[in-house]
């Protein structure tokens, strides 16, 4: 489903965090058509971040990662762009 412009700007600013899941050309055919798939990403308290590299693990103790999780709203824009300069 197709959502107005404003919404969907409106939608992407009342998340703290999202994830880029894709970014494409949806039709090459149309010049400066985009299609952008983000997904809202939380504070994940139920698990620990975690690094393999030793130097790491004091940066990261007590620390929670950031992530989609289930619940975490899809948000999809396939329209024109324009770029201001």
């Amino acid at each position: 489903m197709q959502i107005p412009e404003s919404e969907a700007i409106w939608q992407l600013n009342s998340v703290r965090y999202i994830d880029l899941r894709e970014i494409s050309e949806p039709d090459k055919r149309v010049f400066n058509a985009v299609g952008i798939v983000v997904e809202e990403a939380i504070v994940n308290e139920a698990t620990q971040a975690v690094s393999h590299l030793p130097g790491l693990a004091g940066v990261l103790a007590g620390a929670h990662p950031i992530e989609s999780v289930e619940g975490c709203k899809m948000l999809s824009y396939r329209g024109n762009t324009t770029w201001h300069t």
